[in-house]
């Protein structure tokens, strides 16, 4: 056989490679797949898990016992941080009402309304991941591309951990799915058609309400989104006929349908009045616990006993690392290590264990490569278009956010805390679309001969060396699970895994 017919065959294979990586029943395979583990996880792992389960189930408690999301303080709240006038609520009040139905109606048992609750937050998630997949389709990146940024997402040992428990973050990653998805819409009609839709920046307008009545921390997204809308409109050519259509559109829309818009506007609004509520009264906008409860009970609060203590024990001398140092040598390193570990709850002292090797360091080498490679080639081209501006402030905004606040915890405390990867979770989509960006050009669409083959290689590695629930399975211990079927199922996983898996 010669080589013109070796590379005939080899180019055969690679685009039924691809057609099979590309298709909608791919999708569905690592949608199916990723439930499957998110869901292992929630019914073989113990109550609590690491990832402040206990804490967002204790906050779901107390709204459970009022209608609407109005805090009556009581010293007992102390353990849930300032919970009375917390900004970041409507995920705890929302899941208050299929644990009222749980424990009211059903009857159902503590350890069954927790997997209840489980079972929900991974629907959160698994829908994020849907919508993200439609959204990064308006960036351009084909069908194949964006399968394989979700099957990576996926991938990232800490995700199945994140959606098969009680988490915030669950409903964040929707959020921001579908704030990226109007967004994206609304930037493309104003690019193509010199013209806002008025549904899609109404829904968007929703969508950021409810991102920011979530997690505040979702502020800086919001701010970025904004931003990046408003200069457009300013920067365009016909920006007086787009405001004129704009307001042309929302006369035309039906009476139903602008009621609808706009009560659904008002009430996001009104979810966010604790935010003006709490820089009145408190000059913050979220409150610490001390400003409504004793110091000595609200060191029942994790977070806050921890600062508290090491606040006290710090030394007098102590000389915080300048930015740079401390972004170098622990916020990077601590994030990373942080999305590729795993750890156990507070039961097991939240014991942690090492990631496997091989997970960390393809991600890291995929996305050092893949940037660098958009800021080579693309920089020029990409910087005159509004949508790729929206991915870099998104992503460059909310990480500056986090890096102001855990630094400023590190200069207050001495210690570099809560460096948790998790938090780049719900962002994951968008650092995968610019690093497929970079690795294939801006819009490029056609396939990469070689690529379905070498992408197939490196998700296989993945699932087989760590990936996904791997390294839960590998490194987990006994303990951390359930008796029953959650330690006979994590025996017979972990013996599984365990003989080829590099650690």
């Amino acid at each position: 056989m010669n080589l013109k017919t070796i590379r005939k065959s080899v180019d055969k294979f690679d685009q039924k490679l691809y057609t099979a990586l590309a298709s909608k029943s791919f999708l569905f395979v690592i949608l199916i797949l990723f439930g499957l583990s998110a869901t292992w996880v929630a019914t073989a792992s113990l109550y609590p898990m690491a990832f402040d389960e206990n804490v967002h189930i204790g906050i779901i408690t107390i709204y459970s016992q009022y209608l609407l999301p109005v805090l009556s303080p009581s010293q007992d709240m102390a353990q849930y941080n300032g919970v009375v006038a917390d900004p970041s609520y409507l995920f705890h009040y929302l899941m208050s009402f299929p644990y009222r139905i749980e424990r009211d109606v059903l009857q159902m048992s503590e350890t069954a309304s927790i997997i209840g609750l489980r079972f929900i937050n991974i629907g959160l998630f698994i829908a994020g991941l849907v919508v993200f997949w439609r959204g990064l389709s308006l960036l351009g990146l084909s069908r194949f591309t964006r399968n394989i940024i979700i099957a990576l997402c996926c991938l990232i040992p800490i995700s199945p951990l994140l959606a098969g428990q009680v988490n915030y973050d669950n409903l964040l990653m929707l959020e921001v799915a579908l704030c990226l998805l109007f967004t994206l819409r609304v930037l493309n009609s104003l690019k193509q058609k010199n013209r806002i839709p008025v549904v899609d920046t109404g829904l968007l307008l929703l969508a950021l309400l409810a991102g920011t009545a979530t997690k505040y921390a979702f502020l800086p997204i919001a701010v970025a989104i904004v931003a990046i809308i408003i200069g457009a409109v300013i920067l365009s050519s016909k920006r007086k006929e787009t405001l004129h259509y704009f307001a042309k559109e929302f006369s035309a829309l039906k009476t139903p349908t602008k009621i609808v818009l706009i009560a659904l506007i008002c009430l996001g609004g009104l979810l966010n009045m604790r935010y003006p509520s709490n820089l009145i009264n408190y000059q913050d906008v979220s409150p610490k616990c001390d400003k409504f409860f004793s110091v000595e009970a609200c060191r029942d609060f994790g977070p806050y006993g921890r600062n508290y203590n090491l606040k006290n024990k710090l030394d007098s001398t102590f000389e915080p690392k300048n930015t740079i140092a401390y972004v170098v040598e622990d916020w990077i390193p601590g994030l990373s290590y942080r999305l590729f570990f795993t750890v156990a709850g507070p039961t097991n002292g939240y014991a942690t264990r090492e990631p496997v090797l091989l997970p960390i360091f393809i991600y890291s080498v995929g996305i050092i490569v893949g940037v660098m490679l958009f800021l080579w080639r693309n920089w020029k081209k990409s910087l005159q278009d509004s949508v790729i501006w929206l991915l870099l402030s998104i992503i460059g905004i909310y990480c500056l956010s986090l890096l102001a606040k855990l630094y400023g915890s590190y200069t207050d405390n001495g210690v570099a805390v809560a460096l948790n990867g998790r938090y780049l979770i719900p962002i994951a989509p968008l650092i995968g679309a610019i690093v497929a960006l970079g690795a294939q050009g801006i819009r490029h669409k056609k396939r990469i001969v070689g690529l379905s083959i070498v992408m197939s290689i490196i998700l296989a590695v993945l699932v087989i060396e760590g990936g996904g629930i791997g390294t839960y399975i590998v490194h987990g211990q006994p303990e951390w699970f359930w008796q029953g079927w959650g330690q006979e199922s994590h025996r017979i996983l972990q013996n599984t895994l365990d003989p080829i898996t590099l650690k």
